[in-house]
């Protein structure tokens, strides 16, 4: 039996720190892997971030693939933060009880929107068991 082999691709900081501008770095690798069918994806389901949207999220949704795709929601991103977001306190944000549950919408658009084969959700409580199970646990 084959395992798929699959690369994790983030953003390249030239492309996303300095100006935004896509040089086609990020491109290119994707295009790679195609070429070469290794599944493909990346970190921080981010969807209302430029720098995800125009680099790893903007290569899923504008690429046409036939390798496998896949997308990591982590912790910070079941309430729309990263580690490096300056204003993110774990210990402080985790746990709010009239935070709003994300996950439908994170489900959703890396489905329906990026066509994602697989998503990786982060095991970050509360949210891991509060928003994630029950929203499959429907289906």
């Amino acid at each position: 039996m084959l395992l798929p082999v699959y690369q994790y691709l983030i953003i390249f900081s030239l492309e996303y720190e300095v100006s935004f501008d896509d040089k086609g770095y990020l491109k290119s690798i994707y295009k790679y892997g195609e070429d070469i069918g290794v599944g493909l994806g990346g970190p921080d389901l981010m969807v209302t971030r430029k720098g995800q949207l125009n680099h790893a999220l903007a290569q899923m949704h504008e690429g046409k693939f036939t390798v496998p795709l896949g997308i990591a929601i982590q912790d910070g991103n079941y309430i729309s933060k990263t580690g490096a977001d300056k204003d993110y306190e774990e210990n402080k944000d985790n746990g709010k009880k009239d935070r709003r549950n994300f996950v439908p919408m994170l489900n959703s658009f890396a489905k329906y929107f990026l066509k994602v084969n697989y998503m990786f959700w982060a095991n970050q409580k509360p949210y891991f068991e509060e928003d994630v199970i029950p929203c499959f646990s429907n289906e």
